[in-house]
C-alpha cells in the first residue's frame, strides 16, 4: 500500500497539476491569439513637404532626378503630402517631367490646391491620388499635358483645365466632389476614358470659351447627390461628345438614339450606351482574432476595390458603428475596446450600382488569466507540469515495488 506521506505527496503533485494545466491552457491561448496575423503594429507614415517650383533651374537646384528632355524627364515621384494649402505646385516651367505616383491631401480650406499648374508645357501626372482640396488637380494657363491614371475625390473641383490647350485627361476616376471635371476656355483637349460618378452638381462640364474639345470612352453616372445636377454640361462652342462611333457610356440614358448634353451649346453624344454596374464589390476575408481584454493594437484589416465605390458600413454585433463615404481601397477597425466574449464584426460595401458585398470577423476577447501573463510562462508553466506528471509516476513505481 501507499504509505500515508507519500500519498499526500502525490495529492500535492497532482493538485498543482491541475493549477498549472488551466494557466498553460489561458497562456496557449493567448500565444494562438498572437500568431493571427491581425495585430497591427503602429507603422511610421513618412510624410513628405510640400513641393514648390518655380522654373526650369528649380528641378535641378532641388536635385530632382532627369535631365528635363522628353526621352529623360524630371521626375517628382512616390511623394505622400498631408495637410498643406499647395501640395505640388510647378509654374513657369516648359522642360519635360513627370509627376508619378504621389499622393496628397489637402487641409480643407478655400484655394487650397493638391497638385497645381501654371504656364507650364510637357508634363505628365501619373498615377497619382489627389483629396480634401478646393481643385485636386488644377492646369492652368498649360499646354501639352496629360493628366493619366489618378483618382481625385472629396474636393470641390475635381480635375479642372483653365486655359489649357492640347492636353488630354484620361483614364482617370473623379468621384466625392462637387464638381468632377471641368474645363474653362479650354480648347483642342481630350477628355477620354475617365470614370466620373458620384459628384454632387456636375459629373464634367465644359465651361464659356471651351472649344473643339472631345469627350469620348467615358462612363458617366449617378452625379445627383444634391437632386439638381446634370451628369454633363457644355458651354463651349464645337466641343464634341462622341469621336467617330464611339460615345459615353451614362447612367442616365434613356435607351433613344442620342444623348442630349445640357447647355448652351445643345451639344449630342450621338453614340451613347448605357452604364450598368452589375459587378458587386471585391473584399479580402481576414482571420478571425483572439485575444485577451487589455492586450491592445489588435485591429481587422479590409481591403477592397470598386470600380464605382460609394459607402462603408462597419457593423459589430449588429450594430451600425461607423459610415463612411467610400473613397480608400483599405479601411483598419481597432477592436481593443470591445468587452469580453465573442463579437461579430461585419463590414458591408455598398458601390453606385447598388450592389453589396459583407465580410464578417469573429473576435473573441478573453478573460486574462493572472493579470495577462505572456510567452515565457507558457513554457515554464509546460515544464512544470511534466515534471509533476514525471514525479508522480516515479513515485508510483518505487511505491509498488
Amino acid at each position: 500500500m501507499i504509505q500515508p506521506n507519500i500519498r499526500k505527496m502525490v495529492c500535492l503533485l497532482l493538485l498543482g497539476l491541475f493549477i498549472l494545466a488551466p494557466l498553460s491552457l489561458g497562456v496557449k491561448n493567448r500565444a494562438k491569439g498572437q500568431g493571427i496575423r491581425s495585430l497591427v503594429p503602429k507603422q511610421e507614415i513618412i510624410v513628405n513637404s510640400p513641393v514648390i517650383i518655380s522654373g526650369n533651374d528649380d528641378f535641378e537646384i532641388q536635385g530632382w532626378p532627369g535631365a528635363g528632355t522628353e526621352e529623360d524627364p524630371y521626375v517628382i515621384a512616390d511623394l505622400n503630402i498631408r495637410g498643406a494649402s499647395e501640395c505640388i505646385v510647378v509654374e513657369n516651367t516648359d522642360v519635360y517631367f513627370v509627376v508619378r505616383n504621389c499622393s496628397v491631401e489637402a487641409n480643407n480650406i478655400d484655394d487650397a490646391v493638391g497638385i497645381l499648374l501654371t504656364g507650364v508645357k510637357n508634363v505628365i501626372v501619373d498615377g497619382c491620388s489627389a483629396s480634401d482640396a478646393e481643385w485636386g488637380i488644377r492646369l492652368k494657363n498649360c499646354s501639352n499635358c496629360e493628366v493619366v491614371n489618378c483618382r481625385v475625390y472629396n474636393n470641390n473641383i475635381g480635375v479642372v483645365f483653365q486655359g489649357v490647350f492640347n492636353s488630354t485627361l484620361h483614364d482617370t476616376a473623379t468621384h466625392g466632389c462637387n464638381f468632377g471635371v471641368a474645363a474653362q476656355e479650354t480648347e483642342n483637349c481630350e477628355f477620354q476614358s475617365n470614370r466620373i460618378f458620384g459628384n454632387k452638381v456636375v459629373g464634367i462640364s465644359l465651361g464659356e470659351s471651351t472649344n473643339r474639345c472631345i469627350v469620348f470612352g467615358n462612363s458617366i453616372g449617378w452625379n445627383d447627390a444634391w437632386s439638381v445636377s446634370d451628369d454633363a454640361h457644355d458651354n463651349g462652342h464645337e466641343n464634341q461628345w462622341n469621336e467617330s462611333t464611339q460615345g459615353n457610356e451614362w447612367h442616365a440614358y434613356n435607351d433613344t438614339e442620342t444623348y442630349s448634353i445640357a447647355g448652351n451649346a445643345s451639344s449630342v453624344d450621338y453614340y451613347p450606351t448605357l452604364l450598368v454596374d452589375t459587378d458587386p464589390p471585391q473584399v479580402n476575408s481576414p482571420d478571425d482574432i483572439s485575444f485577451e481584454h487589455g492586450v491592445v493594437g489588435f485591429a481587422v484589416n479590409w481591403s477592397f476595390s470598386d470600380e464605382y465605390p460609394r459607402l462603408i458600413e462597419i457593423i459589430t454585433d449588429n450594430t451600425t458603428v461607423r459610415t463612411i463615404d467610400w473613397h480608400e481601397d483599405s479601411v483598419s477597425y481597432s477592436v481593443d475596446h470591445l468587452s469580453h466574449g465573442v463579437h461579430n464584426c461585419t463590414i458591408r460595401l455598398t458601390d453606385w450600382g447598388g450592389n453589396q458585398v459583407s465580410d464578417t470577423v469573429r473576435v473573441i476577447v478573453m478573460y486574462s488569466i493572472f493579470g495577462g501573463l505572456g510567452t515565457p510562462y507558457v513554457l515554464i508553466s509546460s515544464i512544470l507540469s511534466v515534471v509533476a506528471v514525471a514525479a508522480v509516476i516515479v513515485i508510483m513505481i518505487k511505491t509498488r515495488g
